[in-house]
């Protein structure tokens, strides 16, 4: 079974390969980094941004 999921793995990192190949260098550089449609939390996050911490005011939180 994992023998199975390898191949097909290794195939669709080929057959991805072969189709960025086809690709022209301007467009090689749009598709680099994320989909313009990713959630700007989940950006922050892949790429390290650091995340700004919940104010007191959201989260209810009083200190002392």
């Amino acid at each position: 079974m994992a023998s199975m999921l390898r191949n097909e793995t290794t195939e669709v990192r080929k057959r991805a390969a072969e189709v960025r190949r086809g690709w022209s260098t301007q467009e090689a550089v749009r598709r680099t980094g994320l989909p313009p449609d990713v959630p700007t939390r989940l950006r922050q996050f892949i790429l390290g941004t650091p995340q700004s911490e919940w104010s007191v005011a959201v989260c209810g939180c009083r200190q002392q």
